[in-house]
This record gives structure tokens, C-alpha cells and sequence, in this order.
């Protein structure tokens, strides 16, 4: 189910105490995530982008992109999801890498040589994801696939592995 569009409104300001009348903000769409509830379980979903924060290490360098994505459709609509694409500060990003590959799908192409890398390629745009639970047991080091499939300690939450493909 797709939500309805608002087309047409126009910028009437009023006095917030009384009736809403639409202004710019109804434009946004803007909604509500939440996280995802204990009862969501690893799956394919359709997220859409929604913001990007950057994770930087102690000496201050961007060493990942946080995407933060949100379900739009089905039983799970509106459920925040965060996906983690690694940076490494002073490097560029090479092909093959889960940063280039989920870079080359938001694009829509290879990106060009030299071509900068940008997370606001991602915004507004819709993929269907592979969600699952971290990868790391809790004390361990190795990071396993089959880890995705089940909730390995309290604060394990879902979260995007992979974009797999677009949706125009």
C-alpha cells in the first residue's frame, strides 16, 4: 500500500493553537520510525532512505555512513532500520567493496572514475533489503552470516545487511 501523495497545497500560515491548516511541513511526509519490534523477524523488506549520519573514529576521520531506512509497506511499515557502509579515511572507494556495490544500485551505474562519494545518493530512494540481526556473537570475533537469522543478546537489534536491489 502506497501512501497518498499531497500535491496542490498551498503555504497558508495560521495560528498553531487552533485548527492545522497545511503548510510546508505536510509536503515532507514525514513519519514516525520505530525500532524494530521483537516480534519482526529476519526477512526481505522494502525500506526506503530516509537520512544518513557519519561515524567517526577518535581521531575525528568518517570511517562509516549510517544509513537510517524505514519499512513503507506491509505489517512492518514505519520500522526504523540502520545500515552501516564502511569508510576508510585517506582511501578510495574500490569496486567490489559493500560500500561500492550499495553506491553503484542508489546510482543506478558504475560511478566515474574520481566521481565523489556522496550518501545523499540514497535519500528518497526505495530498495527491497536483507534485514537481520548482527553478524558477531557477542564476545566472539568472527563475523558469520548464519549469525543474521537469530537475536544472539539483548541489545541485538535488526538492522539492513544488504540493499539488493532498486525500486524506481
Amino acid at each position: 500500500m502506497t501512501p497518498k501523495k499531497i500535491t496542490n497545497l498551498n503555504d497558508v500560515r495560521t495560528d498553531r493553537g487552533g485548527q492545522h491548516a497545511l503548510d510546508e511541513f505536510d509536503r515532507l511526509e514525514l513519519r514516525g520510525g520505530a525500532r524494530p519490534p521483537d516480534d519482526m523477524k529476519p526477512d526481505d523488506y522494502v525500506i526506503e532512505c530516509t537520512d544518513y549520519k557519519a561515524k567517526h573514529n577518535k581521531a575525528g576521520e568518517i570511517t562509516a555512513v549510517v544509513l537510517i531506512h524505514i519499512t513503507i509497506d506491509g505489517m512492518w511499515r514505519d520500522v526504523e532500520l540502520r545500515q552501516w557502509l564502511p569508510i576508510y579515511p585517506g582511501k578510495p572507494i574500490n569496486p567490489g567493496t559493500k560500500t561500492w556495490d550499495h553506491w553503484t544500485l542508489a546510482l543506478g551505474r558504475k560511478p566515474h572514475r574520481r566521481e565523489k562519494f556522496h550518501p545523499r545518493v540514497f535519500i528518497g530512494k526505495r530498495f527491497v533489503a536483507e534485514v537481520g540481526y548482527s553478524s558477531k556473537e557477542e564476545e566472539a570475533r568472527a563475523f558469520l552470516a548464519e549469525n543474521t537469522r537469530r537475536k544472539k543478546y539483548p541489545s541485538d537489534r535488526l538492522r539492513v545487511h544488504r540493499l539488493k536491489e532498486w525500486i524506481p
